[in-house]
């Protein structure tokens, strides 16, 4: 699926994508009339993935959702009813579960190696490039870089420790350019 018919001919011929395995925004629901598709990851900016998750579910097909799930807790909720609702699968894409650095920081902890864990900080940074990108776009992203990158420090932290945080506190700097 794309919304820029211009990147269509190199799928194609890169892939050999079957031309009625091509979709776009507007005919995506008419996945539930193909039996070649079981499955739908959805890698759309965050404010999109609860509408495209319960379009999937509703035409009948499993789904992986790209992290975060959604831009608020009705939002999750609601994809989650839609894929109950239709016998399906709904996962979370988030990379690091089985990332083996994470494990030993979870092995490492649950053993007690170093001892009991008292605090966790983390942090995590990046250039964003393009100022124009949909990250940088609230309406899109759902917030700001919590919603994007801050959850690898919160989410290490929760299962390398294995309970909930009690605190978190973020910081977001003025943007500046190059």
């Amino acid at each position: 699926m794309t919304g820029t018919p211009s990147k269509i001919p190199a799928w194609v011929d890169k892939y050999r994508i079957p031309e009625k395995n091509i979709y776009n925004y507007e005919n995506f629901d008419r996945i539930a009339d193909n039996k070649d598709i079981d499955v739908v990851y959805i890698v759309l900016p965050n404010s999109m993935h609860a509408e495209f998750t319960i379009r999937a579910a509703k035409a009948g097909k499993h789904v992986i959702c790209e992290k975060p799930m959604a831009v608020s807790v009705r939002e999750g909720q609601q994809m989650i009813d839609a894929c109950k609702k239709a016998g399906k699968q709904l996962a979370i894409g988030y990379r690091l579960h089985y990332d083996p650095f994470h494990m030993e920081m979870m092995r490492l902890s649950r053993e007690k190696v170093f001892g009991q864990v008292k605090l966790v900080e983390a942090s995590d940074g990046f250039r964003a490039g393009d100022p124009n990108q949909w990250r940088l776009k609230h309406a899109l992203s759902g917030g700001g870089p919590l919603m994007d990158v801050g959850i690898y420090a919160i989410q290490g932290a929760r299962y390398t420790v294995g309970a909930e945080p009690i605190s978190v506190t973020a910081q977001a700097f003025p943007k500046r350019t190059p």
